[in-house]
């Protein structure tokens, strides 16, 4: 069950990388991702095997909707900004 779990965990991390890290980077794939996740964390569903598992194991394992929207942002910031000044 713990194999499952980080296994749909890392689906979900590394399909929204995958759109940010890409060559070409794929931004409008990226938000539209982003806009399916947070359809179904609003109690829709999308479609998308990856978001759909990962927010039934947000629920089940009690995640902060904060975290994945700190992540979703953290990575949405690779689309443009290429140099850091801080690790803040």
């Amino acid at each position: 069950d713990v194999r499952r779990d980080v296994l749909t965990l890392y689906a979900f991390v590394r399909t929204a990388d995958d759109f940010v890290d890409g060559q070409p980077q794929d931004g409008e794939g990226f938000h539209r991702f982003c806009e399916q996740y947070r359809r179904v964390a609003r109690g829709e569903e999308s479609g998308n095997e990856i978001v759909d598992g990962f927010c039934e194991l947000a629920r089940r394992r009690g995640f902060e909707p904060s975290w994945v929207e700190i992540f979703l942002s953290a990575m949405e910031l690779d689309l443009t900004k290429q140099t850091y000044e801080t690790l803040e």
